[in-house]
């Protein structure tokens, strides 16, 4: 398998005859190799932080924590610390 480098110009033709757009996109869209983590659903992982009261993610106190649903399936979640 050959590299494409970002800054030189690749043609159709490839650069050199290694690489060819088609194999560039062809590798694009070909499918993971190992599971992507799924950021909502069941499969979420959620915030970082169990609860209200315990650290939060820079390791200070956590003295809220607001969870705003959005249109569509995803939550935003603000975190304000102390200190």
């Amino acid at each position: 398998m050959g590299l494409a480098y970002p800054f030189a110009v690749v043609k159709p033709g490839g650069i050199d005859g290694i690489v060819t757009l088609d194999d560039i996109n062809r590798r694009l869209l070909m499918p993971p190799t190992r599971s992507v983590p799924h950021p909502v659903g069941e499969f979420s992982r959620g915030p970082l932080v169990p609860s209200a009261h315990g650290p939060g993610l820079s390791g200070k106190q956590v003295v809220g924590l607001t969870k705003i649903h959005t249109q569509g399936t995803g939550t935003i979640t603000i975190i304000r610390t102390r200190g």
